[in-house]
């Protein structure tokens, strides 16, 4: 009876110790794949965190061959940021920045060009230049991937600039209908904005818009219309030149 007994009691200690190495194995395993997963997550974030860094070098030379009027230079770079860098990171920066780099090769002139972290001041010499400008092929191709990479950031965005950019291009492709809405609908824009929100870069923007439209104005031969646009430049920001 006391074998019985104790065969039993080993019988139960046997079972107790090898359910005990299934708990240890299953929870060792269970470990293991958590720890797993943390080193994947840790690497994960660490290669994002390269990439970010990459893409901030990238973006760093690029900019330098913007400022230095090294434009196609500038726009490989950008494209290698565009296609290669998480879109959140610096996707709406880096494609404004390269549709005016795009914009200043079409315009190919040294006087008169889109300045990286100026654009809205240094867009009153551009529009002006449009009046004298002669396009070429490849000026034309530079300008509509201009206008294109524009007209995306305003749709993502709604920002005012965008559209204003987009106008001035449109000015230069001899697209004076489409100049004349991206202009108006800019300052629709900027004339939602409360009072307090409103700064003398938009006051800038509306006159130089004005400006604008009275230049489209005046290549479709409506010189009154050419007229009461400028008369609005010039009360929007008085400071404005003569055309």
């Amino acid at each position: 009876m006391e074998n019985r007994v104790n065969n039993k009691i080993q019988y139960v200690i046997a079972i107790i110790a090898v359910f005990s190495l299934i708990v240890s194995i299953v929870a060792i395993s269970s470990g293991n794949k958590n720890q797993r997963e943390q080193n994947d997550l840790i690497r994960k974030q660490q290669e994002n965190i390269d990439n970010l860094t990459k893409c901030w070098e990238q973006k760093k030379i690029a900019d330098n061959y913007f400022d230095l009027g090294e434009y196609e230079k500038a726009i490989e770079k950008y494209d290698i940021i565009l296609n290669n860098c998480d879109p959140n990171s610096y996707h709406s920066l880096t494609l404004k920045y390269k549709s005016l780099a795009l914009l200043n090769l079409g315009i190919n002139n040294e006087t008169s060009r889109m300045v990286r972290l100026s654009p809205i001041i240094s867009a009153e010499s551009v529009i002006k230049h449009s009046l004298t400008y002669t396009p070429t092929n490849i000026s034309q191709d530079c300008l509509i991937i201009s206008s294109n990479g524009f007209k995306s950031l305003y749709d993502e965005t709604g920002e005012f600039e965008y559209v204003f950019y987009e106008g001035i291009v449109y000015l230069y492709l001899g697209k004076e209908k489409e100049t004349i809405e991206c202009f108006n609908e800019t300052i629709t824009i900027i004339n939602k904005y409360p009072s307090e929100k409103r700064e003398i870069i938009h006051n800038y923007t509306i006159s130089f818009a004005w400006s604008g439209m009275s230049i489209a104005y005046q290549k479709m031969g409506e010189d009154k219309e050419a007229i009461k646009c400028y008369d609005k430049a010039l009360r929007a920001y008085p400071k404005i030149q003569q055309i």
